[in-house]
């Protein structure tokens, strides 16, 4: 008797939550491509900011180099 209303129960919350998924869906998918927007704008944002500090880098190599062979000449 007992397993009888825990079916029962189970099927209840089972119920509820595909009532949730069906009333709640548009608003859980505009949350999840703002989350994955969000994370991809983070980590373009963080490759073009270490593209550009390689770059700056390298250009202060060369001309630390340029100064120094102009003190060497």
């Amino acid at each position: 008797m007992n397993q009888i209303y825990n079916e029962i129960e189970d099927d209840l919350k089972q119920d509820k939550f595909i009532n949730f998924l069906k009333k709640y869906k548009f608003i859980i998918i505009i949350f999840i491509i703002i989350f994955f927007l969000i994370i991809a704008i983070l980590v373009s944002k963080n490759i073009i900011f270490e593209n550009r500090a390689k770059k700056y880098t390298q250009e202060y190599v060369v001309i630390l180099s340029l100064i120094n062979d102009k003190k060497n000449s």
